[in-house]
């Protein structure tokens, strides 16, 4: 039998007792001891390792931080360390430091009226000590080196038996590191309510992240103890909207709006990104701050959530980030023991202004949603359109006169003839012009106010009403007419009237050039549209001439105060050598309009009264309406523009001043409008009406098209075709390298291994035959570990990405380089895809944007040109300037005598150089050649492993550039790849880095900028570059400066042919690149 246990039956203290039970003696009230008062203060304050980790990160805002660094180990509650740069703590405080209510922030409890600190009271370091291991290195400015505390229960302790208690000197850099060991370690309940580490981490990443979005000039970085990789790493210099970009994603960030709003009465002033109701998840995130502090409220989330109800769809809520300014003393802080919550006077006014501007900014820009489609099938049927000629519109009255027996409205040129022959994927037309677009049947959305009080489409024109005729259409027989009508047709082009017939409207490229791009078949056209619509709207009134319909004013114009403004325009616009009366201009064309009046209307429907009041202008197209602000200029330009004495010419005359009244103007882009919106439904739909399409407009409206295929060497023709196109393998939390996503900067903290152990997605690969590769080893090496598109179409963003996860190039080096690729070796910047080797257009870009050239970095002399280090030169080899050729990695390998390093590749490079001089007829070497130098620091600088000491060794670089030694010597190729067991180099390779590199090889074998011009001769560039002379070009930042000026550099493709960048190339180079050197004080080439 077991033997019986004692058991004390003493209940222990604060349990129930039963109704049966002995009742317990009264107990004597007493104080509390320090310690348990210390203990439970700090249970109050610090519940979790994220509220410990947001008091640590106020304290080193506070301190006037500018980078903050953050490791967590098991959620925090083993380790939790926070490292600052700021001011540091003075040695003689060290011993006070974790003392309960001692603080640096508040000295008198009326100081709490105006606190504008996060900490003020002087206890999170004092409860953390009570409840964890704390450690405080620290170190001033003023101080030669750094201290080092201890501390238990808010007083100094020894690090080890035997030790003093006092600071330790010890080293360390100016700011502060506070390490927070075994949280709760002696509140075992309290950690056991913990329920994963993972769990605390998210909570930690999400406090993290609130800050770092609303702390501008700070840079936050936070990871797991022991990773490679940053669970978030915001930049110091980063925007709200980047931060925004970088903590919550790109769906975030391409959707939100900003908003200010600000109110003497209430003393506040508010700042907020809200996302617009193109973006919506399950639950609502909003990053609330009063006074910079982090706070909850219920109540401003309720409103926000009431707000968005009505944008949304049902389910979904919005993002929003809402920063607060409200006079301190209205803002009582001391609330909550973590801080959490404060309280404010004014409460719900302030809320419900906040709601109205919020309600107001999405009124204004809900005119366009984003919805998925599916996409028309070949031979799916197309939906017919019913017309109407219901009326519409409120104001101005608009008389549709009767048309001609073939109205210019009701013509479309055949199109889509049958056939039984297999459609190719890559010829299907997936868009028809026959279906009307879901956007053409919204209502016009709220249009923004201006300061008067009416809206801008008011200011512009008024809403028509239209009102049939029953006028018998006119027919014409004036032979005039008849001829004018007849040279349209003669000189009509068939080829592009059939695109116009059939065109779809893609977009606007540039509203200030009115650029815009449509579709016929499988081709892409850029065009004028102003030229287009000048030769739309004068054939339209060839054809309807005589039977115009008429825009009415009511009341009508006084023409003498038009034809006033009008000439006041031309002023402007005038030469001021032009020697001309004004003062006789408008009396000349008010008489000589009035005395033609009856022809006037009779032809034009323009009517004019005996007394000089416009009462009519000619309607040529119902549903679009001219720009009335264009109007006075249309009528002084009547006077001497038109030939009044011969009819011919007169009718011809008139009618394209017609036409130039009716293109639209060019407008600003509005701030929250949808231009492309506004064209797509005024005057462009109509040009597939146009009867013909006269030839000329191949050369007066600088269409350009994008041709599905090319046959130039390395071009379309020879260019595999790759049909399952898979974007590149992104990394990811398990394998995050330099975590760059999307085209923004990395942690920019190299030494690690590439590919990952364990990483499936980015193992070799060979390319297939119909995977692109080119002149780039780096980046076919990429390609073929995933890092960049297999098939080698990429994007800009993947370009960046690629650059820094595999070989830590610098952010403004990776989009230096991505930018070139895309700008001067023929990628689009449209679409922002290109090729790393042979012109694959018809995948990467909506028109080609460079003439003569062959896009792909193939392109003749754009990245890898004239005297590359292992490709031919262009024209030696029949365009193949792309292919490995073993003789010159021979050659290379012999001078460089196994050690690639800079002197050995300087003197290779200066004998391609003379090579080159003397065996291409076509030789060029221009100064963005300085660039190919930068290409051979590669070798030197980007390729070498750790694991091999970063020697830049035979093994490493054949490795990368697929060079393969054969048994006699010889090299041949093998498909590039990564080395096994290759670590990348530890700091970025940057802009700065990579041109003092351009300029050290340059100065050891200095050449001339020039090109041959036949039979051995050689023309000179009369090229200078006065910083080299004087020495100063290889400071910071004067070497990064010159990198930035080449990249403007126009690129000959030979010496009598020259590529010029268009417009949409500067542009992406000013959007892309400037920042990236702005803040070094660069002058602007494009300025």
């Amino acid at each position: 039998m077991a033997e019986e246990m004692d058991v004390d039956t003493t209940p222990p203290p604060a349990t129930k007792r039963i109704t049966s039970a002995t009742p317990i003696a009264p107990r004597r009230i007493q104080a509390l001891s320090q310690d348990v008062v210390n203990k439970i203060a700090a249970g109050e304050i610090i519940v979790a390792p994220v509220h410990a980790l947001k008091e640590l990160i106020e304290n080193a805002v506070d301190a006037g931080s500018t980078a903050l660094e953050i490791l967590i180990k098991e959620g925090g509650l083993k380790l939790l360390q926070i490292t600052d740069n700021g001011h540091g703590i003075e040695r003689e405080d060290l011993s006070i430091l974790c003392e309960r209510f001692t603080t640096s922030k508040l000295q008198t409890f009326e100081d709490l009226t105006a606190i504008g600190t996060y900490g003020f009271r002087g206890e999170a370091l004092a409860s953390i000590s009570h409840i964890a291991h704390l450690s405080v290195t620290t170190r001033t400015k003023e101080s030669s080196c750094a201290w080092k505390a201890h501390y238990a229960d808010g007083k100094l302790v020894p690090p080890k038996p035997n030790q003093g208690a006092e600071p330790k000197p010890c080293a360390g850099r100016q700011g502060t590191q506070i390490t927070v060991e075994d949280l709760f370690y002696n509140v075992p309940t309290r950690r056991r309510a913990f329920r994963s580490a993972s769990e605390e981490y998210a909570k930690i990443l999400d406090l993290v992240g609130r800050y770092a979005v609303h702390c501008v000039g700070v840079s936050f970085s936070c990871k797991k103890h022991g990773d490679s990789s940053m669970g978030i790493s915001v930049p110091a210099n980063a925007r709200i909207v980047d931060r925004i970009r970088q903590v919550q994603g790109n769906a975030v960030a391409n959707e939100l709006i900003e908003i200010h709003t600000s109110n003497d009465r209430w003393g506040f002033k508010a700042e907020a990104w809200v996302s617009n109701a193109n973006y919506s998840v399950k639950r609502t995130t909003l990053l609330l701050f009063i006074n910079h502090r982090s706070v909850e409220s219920s109540a401003i989330k309720k409103a926000v959530e009431q707000t968005y109800s009505a944008f949304l769809p049902k389910g979904g809520h919005p993002f929003v980030y809402l920063s607060l300014d409200i006079d301190p003393q209205r803002v009582d802080v001391n609330v909550h023991p973590t801080k959490r919550e404060v309280n404010f006077l004014n409460e719900d006014e302030i809320i419900e202004i906040i709601r109205d501007e919020i309600r107001t900014r999405l009124g204004a820009v809900d005119t366009s949603r984003t919805f998925m489609t599916q996409s028309l099938l070949p031979g799916a049927k197309v939906p017919t359109i019913q017309t109407s000629t219901t009326p519409t519109g409120t104001s101005a009255t608009a008389s549709a006169g009767a048309q001609s027996e073939e109205p210019a409205s009701s013509r479309r040129t055949p199109q889509q003839k049958g056939s039984t022959q297999r459609s190719y994927e890559n010829n299907l037309v997936r868009t028809d012009s026959r279906v009307r677009k879901i956007t053409t049947m919204f209502l016009p959305g709220p249009q923004p106010v201006t300061a008067s009080g009416t809206s801008e489409s008011a200011n512009r024109e008024e809403a028509l009403e239209y009102e049939t005729s029953d006028k018998e259409p006119t027919i014409c027989r004036l032979t005039t007419i008849k001829d004018l009508r007849a040279e349209v047709h003669e000189n009509m082009h068939n080829e592009l009237a059939d695109v116009f017939a059939s065109h779809t409207f893609v977009g606007i490229v540039d509203e200030r050039r009115r650029m815009v791009a449509i579709q016929g078949g499988v081709k892409l056209y850029l065009i004028d549209y102003a030229m287009v619509c000048n030769e739309y709207f004068y054939q339209v009134g060839l054809t309807d001439f005589g039977n115009f319909g008429s825009i009415r004013f009511d009341p009508a114009l006084n023409l003498s105060e038009l034809l006033t403004v009008g000439v006041n325009q031309e002023k402007i616009m005038a030469d001021v050598d032009d020697d001309i009366d004004w003062d006789e201009v408008v009396p000349a064309v008010r008489q000589q309009l009035i005395s033609r009046r009856e022809m006037l209307m009779e032809y034009f429907s323009l009517e004019i009264t005996d007394e000089g009041e416009l009462v009519s202008i000619p309607l040529l197209t119902k549903g679009y309406t001219p720009s009335l602000a264009k109007l006075p200029h249309f009528l002084i330009r009547l006077g001497p523009h038109v030939n009044w004495l011969e009819e011919k010419a007169c009718f011809r005359s008139f009618l394209r001043e017609l036409a130039s009244f009716y293109v639209p103007e060019v407008l600003p882009s509005p701030p929250h409008g949808n231009e492309e919106g506004q064209m797509d439904a005024s005057a462009f739909p109509f040009v597939a009406d146009m009867p013909g399409v006269d030839s000329s407009l191949f050369r007066e409206a600088r269409i350009r098209r994008q041709q599905p295929g090319g046959n130039q060497p390395g071009g379309a023709a020879t260019c595999p075709f790759n049909a399952n196109h898979v974007p590149a393998a992104p990394v990811t939390d398990e394998y995050p390298y330099n975590n760059a996503k999307n085209g923004v900067p990395g942690n920019a903290k190299g030494g690690y291994q590439v590919p990952a152990p364990g990483d499936t997605a980015h193992q070799f690969i060979a390319p297939t035959a119909n995977d692109i590769r080119g002149p780039c080893p780096g980046l076919n090496a990429a390609a073929n570990h995933g890092f960049l598109a297999r098939d080698g179409i990429v994007t800009f963003n993947e370009l960046v990405d690629a650059q820094q996860n595999v070989y830590n190039v610098g952010y403004d080096l990776s989009v230096l380089l991505a930018v070139l690729g895309l700008t001067l070796t023929d990628g689009d910047p449209i679409t922002m895809k290109l090729s790393i080797g042979c012109d694959a257009t018809t995948r990467t870009s909506v028109a080609p944007l460079l003439t003569g050239s062959q896009p792909g970095l193939d392109g003749h002399n754009k990245f890898e040109a004239d005297t590359s280090l292992t490709r031919n030169d262009y024209f030696l080899t029949g365009g193949d300037n792309y292919n490995f050729n073993g003789t010159l990695f021979g050659m290379m390998t012999d001078t460089c005598q196994g050690n690639f390093n800079r002197e050995n590749l300087a003197l290779y490079r200066k004998q391609r150089y003379d090579q080159s001089l003397a065996e291409n007829e076509n030789f060029y070497f221009g100064p963005l050649s300085l660039l190919l130098f930068g290409a051979a620091s590669f070798l030197y600088e980007l390729m070498p492993s750790g694991t091999r000491g970063y020697a830049p060794d035979l093994e490493t670089i054949s490795t990368f550039f697929g060079a393969k030694q054969e048994s006699d010597g010889s090299w041949s190729f093998t498909p590039e790849r990564i080395p096994d067991n290759w670590t990348n180099r530890v700091l970025p390779y940057t802009n700065e880095d990579v041109t003092r590199e351009i300029l050290a090889m340059y100065l050891l074998h200095p050449v001339l900028f020039g090109g041959a011009t036949g039979s051995g001769g050689f023309t000179a560039l009369p090229t200078k570059f006065g910083s080299i002379e004087d020495g100063t070009i290889i400071e910071a930042p004067n070497t990064a400066c010159l990198l930035y000026q080449l990249s403007m550099q126009s690129v000959p493709s030979s010496l009598n042919s020259v590529i010029t960048p268009t417009v949409d190339a500067l542009n992406l180079i000013a959007d892309k690149l400037a920042p990236q050197f702005e803040n070094l004080g660069c002058p602007n080439p494009l300025t």
